[in-house]
């Protein structure tokens, strides 16, 4: 496994990598802060390493504002007591502006 791009966010790390199992695409995995030997959780696989590391990017955005608005992030979704889950498939494959991902928060 090579790591391409690593990313402080919030209180984790998002990393790019890439595995001889994964071939040529490019994964973004989501490391917990206190687990630093672990390799995270997968949230997305991409193409190119450019495209992982956009994703990356707008992810850390996202997931930031999700932990102002008081959500957490848990099996792949963030979760609100009382509030519908939000998938984080869905974030990563329509990449939403800012703007409309504040409104998934409401």
């Amino acid at each position: 496994m090579t790591i391409h791009y690593r990313i402080p966010c919030f209180d984790c790390e998002l990393l790019v990598k890439q595995t001889e199992e994964s071939g040529a695409s490019f994964q973004v995995g989501i490391q917990n802060g206190s687990n630093p030997l672990g390799f995270g959780n997968l949230i997305g696989s991409y193409d190119t390493e450019t495209e992982a590391i956009q994703h990356a990017n707008h992810f850390c955005q996202l997931y930031t504002m999700a932990k102002e608005k008081g959500y957490h992030f848990k099996e792949n979704a963030f979760v609100k007591k009382d509030k519908t889950s939000i998938p984080v498939t869905v974030i990563m494959e329509a990449a939403p502006s800012i703007a409309d991902f504040e409104k998934l928060f409401e």
